[in-house]
């Protein structure tokens, strides 16, 4: 044989062992021919394939997600009632319920569903926020179902009345209304029990005057309590503005000025003024003179 026709045989040989070679190359694995398998619509729990409709998409329920071989597998949450845990949809694992957590009785992924007697689901925020005082069901701020109080009726604001001490249920409104001023237990025609026990009770209010004008009581107090006269008013002039206390001073000693119901000291060695920014004489006009708002000495 010539060496021509050894050198043609022996490159038609390796021209054979490489097409082999790529051939098999080509050929794709196991892992590949899955993914190439054609994705239906409707067939195992799936409802939406890929463009290439080579895997799932989205399962049918959310308590399934896509596996990574692009079927839908089972997911769920062992303790989600006592975790506020959720299944989340496309990915395996539970998650935790957003926002105010110990409010939400049940949530999914897109937030929670279902809140605590007294709470209700913002539309917006996802989350339980608080009904409207007293309110122990409501659909929203301004809905209020069923009050916490008995016999109580929601307002049209979505708010409750408390029957706490200090208030009663008036038939004729249909509303829980304040007492008269002093009054612990009341009812339509007056007061019952006045706040503190040694006040007088005259039906449509109490008031502590077993001492003068000199007495008065707090709402919290169970006994009359001294009312001190304040810095600057005259001892003899003046009265008890309301029940809680409030002093209306009708006369100011020499040094202060009428505010309001109250009286305020004049500058710094002023005897008289009209405000706090002016003095028209001095305690001692014979040493001392005016300057601004005060008196300065010789």
């Amino acid at each position: 044989m010539s060496k021509v026709l050894y050198l043609l045989l022996v490159l038609q040989l390796l021209g054979a062992t490489n097409i082999h070679n790529t051939s098999l190359s080509e050929q794709p694995s196991t892992t590949e021919r899955q993914m190439q398998k054609n994705c239906t619509e409707g067939q195992n729990d799936c409802v939406e394939c890929n463009n290439e409709r080579t895997e799932c998409v989205t399962c049918r329920l959310l308590e399934q997600y896509v596996d990574r071989v692009g079927a839908c597998a089972w997911n769920y949450c062992p303790s989600r009632d006592d975790d506020f845990l959720y299944v989340d949809p496309g990915r395996p694992g539970c998650r935790r319920c957003h926002g105010k957590f110990n409010l939400c009785d049940w949530c999914t992924w897109k937030g929670c569903t279902t809140c605590k007697h007294g709470y209700y689901v913002d539309p917006i925020m996802k989350h339980c926020s608080r009904c409207n005082s007293g309110c122990g069901d409501c659909i929203d701020s301004s809905s209020c179902i069923r009050c916490m109080e008995p016999f109580s009726v929601p307002y049209s604001d979505g708010s409750c009345p408390t029957n706490n001490f200090g208030t009663f249920y008036n038939p004729s409104t249909g509303h829980i209304e304040f007492c008269p001023k002093g009054c612990k237990h009341c009812d339509i025609n007056g007061c019952i029990e006045c706040w503190a026990r040694d006040a007088t009770n005259y039906g449509l209010f109490c008031r502590c005057d077993n001492q003068g004008w000199k007495y008065t009581s707090s709402p919290a107090s169970s006994s009359c309590q001294i009312r001190t006269i304040p810095e600057g008013c005259d001892r003899h002039s003046f009265e008890l503005f309301d029940y809680w206390g409030s002093v209306y001073c009708h006369t100011c000693k020499p040094g202060f000025f009428k505010e309001g119901h109250q009286c305020s000291a004049c500058g710094l060695g002023c005897g008289k003024c009209k405000n706090r920014n002016s003095c028209e004489s001095c305690f001692d006009p014979e040493n001392s003179y005016i300057v601004g708002n005060q008196c300065i000495f010789f």
